[in-house]
């Protein structure tokens, strides 16, 4: 079986990862990603931003294995 992975490695949420649960996603992986897009927003850092993207794959194990997203500093308490 061949599959194909569409998107921002560092936007998607780790459901996205698991090929037997794929048809159970909803909106939480919308929530996962507005997320790390509001992390952006207010820390100026990409997620997962201490990961060079020429190693996605490195993200992706990151993501897979549910490592926590790391909060860079200067992040509002509310936020984080």
């Amino acid at each position: 079986m061949t599959t194909i992975c569409i998107g921002t490695t560092r936007f998607m949420a780790p459901e996205l990862f698991d090929s037997e649960n794929i048809k159970n996603l909803g909106e939480k992986v919308d929530i996962w990603s507005l997320g790390c897009v509001i992390l952006e927003i207010f820390s100026n850092k990409r997620p997962w931003h201490h990961i060079a993207s020429a190693n996605s794959n490195c993200i992706f194990y990151e993501i897979f294995k549910k490592v926590p997203l790391p909060i860079p500093d200067g992040i509002p308490n509310e936020i984080a």
